[in-house]
């Protein structure tokens, strides 16, 4: 099938990684593994340029992402803040930055929290907001997989600008705890379904096809592939998804569908 034609390409897309971790006894080798697929697919399947996407994870080190040696940076606060601010610095109304972030989340008052590397190294929802809005117009996917993850959705909204605000999409993986995908334990299991409905194959290569029966288009908006994830995952805390101009069904990760 020939892909719907969009309204517009995004002109720069960028993306930050995010797995904290806390310490080495509560970092599960399905965070790294979320990291990797989730890499590999904005690299492999949509083309984004490994320069224009950062990962900090745990303490730092080199990993193979999508058949790129990936040079991860130390994940505490102080680099998060830095990437935030360096991703949103230029952007503008065509362009997109992606925010994935895995690992542990409190739920925390006023704003939830996202672990980060060692004891008492996290970033709240608010915090972040305050982050992206230094830049004044431009689309924004969040997506959240660690624990209490839909905590990030109003306190990091209301931070965004106007014109961000109406540009905006973000999903969780669950508004209590997150869950791993047996029977191996292998990855998390919303961050699974959702990569994979994105890259439209599984981590191991098997075909994936998210986009709706009801008006297949040949291209899988965020809608679709947040759809795909929420029905694959059976866990006990539902997904969620925070849309509240209604654009997830005309968002790609190549652009916007008319």
């Amino acid at each position: 099938m020939t892909p719907a034609p969009l309204s517009f390409t995004f002109r720069q897309r960028r993306a930050i990684l995010i797995s904290g971790g806390l310490d080495s006894f509560s970092n599960h080798a399905r965070y790294l593994n979320d990291l990797k697929v989730f890499f590999d697919c904005l690299v492999n399947s949509f083309k984004f340029a490994p320069s224009n996407i950062d990962v900090l994870y745990a303490n730092g080190g080199s990993h193979d992402m999508g058949g790129h040696l990936v040079v991860t940076q130390y994940c505490n606060k102080a680099n998060v803040v830095a990437q935030l601010q360096k991703r949103t610095t230029g952007m503008g109304p065509l362009d997109l930055l992606v925010l994935f972030t895995t690992n542990h989340g409190r739920a925390s008052y006023p704003a939830h929290e996202l672990v980060l590397w060692t004891p008492g190294q996290q970033i709240n929802s608010e915090e972040i907001g305050i982050e992206l809005s230094a830049a004044p117009d431009f689309h924004f996917l969040g997506i959240f997989g660690e624990c209490h993850g839909q905590g990030m959705f109003n306190k990091l909204h209301a931070k965004l600008t106007p014109a961000t605000q109406q540009k905006c999409v973000m999903v969780a993986s669950s508004s209590g705890l997150s869950w791993s995908l047996g029977p191996d334990d292998a990855y998390d299991a919303f961050l699974y379904y959702l990569t994979s409905a994105f890259a439209s194959k599984t981590p191991s290569g098997y075909p994936v096809n998210a986009d709706d029966a009801v008006s297949p288009d040949g291209r899988i908006s965020v809608q679709e592939e947040y759809n795909h994830a929420r029905g694959m995952d059976k866990t006990p805390d539902a997904p969620d998804i925070h849309d509240p101009a209604s654009i997830a069904l005309r968002m790609t990760l190549d652009g916007m569908l008319p």
